[in-house]
């Protein structure tokens, strides 16, 4: 690239530092000289029609923040400190539901006793299932190389080059899900005043076929902006 060539990134870069001078007072954040490599990774199950399932919803604050049109990773006040620490580090960082790992990572051989059925932003757990015996999460490795990165999984190995996301599907596993079903009648408990019953509810399991599919998100390199 010659001196007189910007990429898109730092031409962001420059409207932001320009239009800052002119509006002082509404940056939001400091922005360091880190550039990050980031990586995130979900494994998601999809379950056959027809069961009551017993299904969980999950709502938590997203632990940092990604601009992509702006090329930045935003850490917050809600950011764990572990977490920051490696946000404004310079090695490439692979993210999961539950962990993250400087350079190459190793995900799955885990047992779990909920089932990921759906992701919010940066890898959050939104639903998930509850098992009546656990299971172990496919093993999944990703490594992240200069330009692009390996994803080796179970059924092979993939690229992925920085700003694309790729998902792959995994082979079947036979998990025993919990159920609930409401039946259509009042409660019978004593304890509780009649008017403030609900309808009786029935529990049981059913053995299903369930299909996990891995979701790799390569982010490339973001600047890192901290609060």
């Amino acid at each position: 690239m010659t001196e007189n060539t910007l990429t898109r990134r730092k031409a962001l870069k420059l409207t932001g530092l320009a239009s800052g001078v002119g509006l002082a007072g509404l940056a939001t954040g400091k922005q360091t000289e880190n550039e990050l490599r980031l990586i995130e990774t979900e494994i998601e199950y999809q379950l056959p029609d027809g069961s009551s399932y017993h299904r969980f919803h999950h709502d938590s604050a997203a632990p940092y923040h990604v601009d992509e049109e702006q090329g930045v990773v935003k850490i917050t006040e809600l950011t764990p400190d572990a977490l920051r620490e490696k946000l404004s580090g310079d090695k490439p960082l692979v993210r999961d539901q539950d962990s993250e790992n400087v350079g190459a990572a190793q995900f799955g051989n885990k047992q779990i006793e909920q089932l990921p059925l759906a992701f919010a932003t940066r890898s959050r757990l939104a639903e998930t299932v509850s098992l009546s015996e656990p299971v172990s999460l496919p093993s999944v490795r990703v490594r992240p190389g200069q330009s692009k990165a390996k994803i080796e999984t179970p059924v092979g190995t993939k690229e992925i080059s920085p700003g694309n996301t790729v998902e792959t599907k995994l082979p079947s596993q036979e998990v025993v899900a919990n159920t609930i079903t409401v039946l259509d009648e009042k409660a019978t408990d004593s304890s509780i005043p009649p008017h403030r019953r609900g309808l009786k509810e029935e529990y049981g399991t059913v053995s299903v076929t369930a299909t996990p599919t891995l979701r790799v998100r390569d982010y490339g390199k973001l600047s890192v902006e901290e609060k």
